[in-house]
């Protein structure tokens, strides 16, 4: 069984290769141990000289066998404990890249926001809201209207046919009036409609 991080992982892997290792040295043991049974009870067999040359021997192949199995014991440790060095360097610098890709992603999605939200403006600025030099003049003809509305600002003005052709004219207000009033210099006036 496992846990949640690569560490428990790597635990347990390394003890499972000692366990292994463990059991391999343990079956080894008693394959010799056996085998030395074998061969004393064989060498009793043997004349005196012939026994200790193999007693001498079989000591020299025991202890050959039994470094063996250490060094064989001491590289699974030697390579478990690389392995566990090497996933423990991985897991290290996915947990440095997992926190810089994160800060580049939102450093990044901040950018384009900013890049959005700036470019939104300009088109506001550029395409909904008119020019100011617009709205000046704009403001002076609402000043200008507001002026001359009193002064008959808010006249209706037509095109009217008369004998010297097409003439432009205004509405006027003939109501109770039978004649046109006339000026100090003897202009006519009449009173213009909605006032």
């Amino acid at each position: 069984m496992t846990g949640d991080y690569p560490s428990d992982e790597i635990s347990f892997r390394l003890h499972e290769a000692a366990h292994r290792n463990q059991e391999a040295s343990e079956a080894a043991i008693r394959k010799m141990q056996e085998t030395d049974e074998i061969l004393r009870q064989t060498i009793q067999t043997l004349p005196d000289w012939v026994a200790g040359e193999v007693d001498r021997r079989l000591a020299q192949v025991i202890h050959d066998a039994a470094e063996q199995i250490t060094a064989n014991v001491s590289a699974g440790l030697k390579a478990e404990n690389e392995a566990a060095s090497r996933a423990k360097v991985r897991y290290e610098n996915a947990a440095k890249f997992s926190v810089r890709r994160v800060v580049e992603t939102a450093l990044g999605c901040f950018v384009i926001g900013c890049i959005g939200m700036i470019t939104g403006v300009y088109v506001a600025a550029r395409l909904i809201l008119p020019a100011p030099d617009v709205l000046q003049r704009e403001r002076e003809a609402e000043q200008t209207v507001e002026k001359l509305a009193p002064r008959g600002g808010n006249s209706i003005l037509a095109m009217c046919k008369t004998a010297q052709g097409d003439r432009q004219c205004v509405r006027t207000d003939e109501r109770g009036q039978s004649t046109a009033f006339v000026g100090a210099g003897g202009e006519t006036y009449r009173i213009v409609y909605g006032y």
